[in-house]
């Protein structure tokens, strides 16, 4: 079955009608390509046609050469008339079945998708503000011994209050205000029984704390002043050249907090006497004060935060 499509233009034909035809002529032929949308045109398609009559009708053959090669047909009607509108319809099918095809068309690119809005750079998280300074204070007693301040070792009972002040992980500088007492120890000396007691104000500076859990150690700057007793009353000419005292040093403090504000304490501390008291029996040196006292203290306190 062929098929044309009227809608599309063919491709012009040179057509050369043949002379021995007996049935049509060339200009019929012409009129009915024309009504088909077939042009003549001497650069066009090679189109030969005959035409004859036959006793049981008409008979058509034509050849066309085009992209595809020679065509060649032979078609029958019952009469000229039909043949040549025969003739006219397959040509026209030859000429759209030749056309070239049409280039082909590359779809659309895909639509471009949107730039993805610009993502702001995460913001910096807010500077720590340091933290605020804080004040503590703490009440202890400790009791222990102290070598040096008389002839003996000298039981010794410290009092004290402090008050500090948490700048830094380190930095928290301390005062720690006190009183120390060394009980009275007898001795013989020159052959007189000799009683030695002291008493003593301090005051410790411990610049910083180093933690290490419950556990604090804090290094001290010491300094105290206070009175040193020697009495032998049976011994005439017993004396004192000096019973005021200044002396300065170092101390190290070691803390661990037990419970709370409850902690446990140990002191240790080597302090020197700017003046060394001496004692004499009868105008004669009977002791003189260790130019190093040494003072080991332990003890308990309360913190209040």
């Amino acid at each position: 079955m062929l098929v044309a499509s009227r809608g599309l233009a063919s491709a012009p034909v040179r057509l050369h009608f043949a002379e021995a035809s007996t049935c049509g002529s060339e200009a019929e032929l012409t009129k009915r390509l024309a009504a088909r949308g077939v042009a003549r045109a001497d650069s066009g398609v090679a189109l030969e046609v005959s035409a004859s009559l036959r006793p049981d009708g008409a008979e058509a053959s034509f050849e066309l050469s085009g992209r595809e090669g020679l065509a060649r047909r032979t078609l029958s009607a019952e009469s000229c008339e039909a043949v040549l509108d025969a003739v006219a319809f397959a040509v026209e099918v030859a000429l759209a079945n030749d056309r070239p095809e049409p280039p082909k068309v590359a779809p659309p690119p895909p639509p471009t998708p949107p730039a993805p809005a610009p993502v702001a750079p995460p913001k910096a998280p807010p500077a720590k503000e340091p933290a605020a300074a804080r004040w503590g204070a703490a009440l202890g007693a400790s009791g222990g011994a102290a070598l040096g301040a008389s002839p003996l070792v000298a039981a010794r009972v410290s009092l004290h209050a402090e008050v500090e002040r948490e700048m830094g992980p380190v930095l928290v500088p301390t005062l720690r205000l006190g009183a120390v007492f060394s009980l009275p120890q007898t001795t013989v000396r020159s052959g007189v029984e000799v009683a030695f007691a002291s008493q003593a104000a301090f005051l410790s500076a411990c610049p910083a704390r180093f933690s290490f859990g419950a556990v604090a150690l804090r290094p001290c700057a010491r300094f105290e002043a206070g009175r040193l007793e020697a009495k032998a009353d049976l011994a005439p000419g017993a004396r004192l050249t000096s019973n005021v005292f200044l002396a300065a040093g170092l101390e190290v403090q070691g803390r661990v907090t037990i419970a709370g504000p409850v902690f446990l304490e140990l002191t240790i501390d080597a302090v020197a006497p700017l003046r060394r008291s001496e004692f004499f029996v009868a105008n004669s040196s009977a002791y003189i004060v260790s130019p190093v006292r040494f003072v080991l203290l332990a003890g308990a306190g309360v913190h209040f935060p």
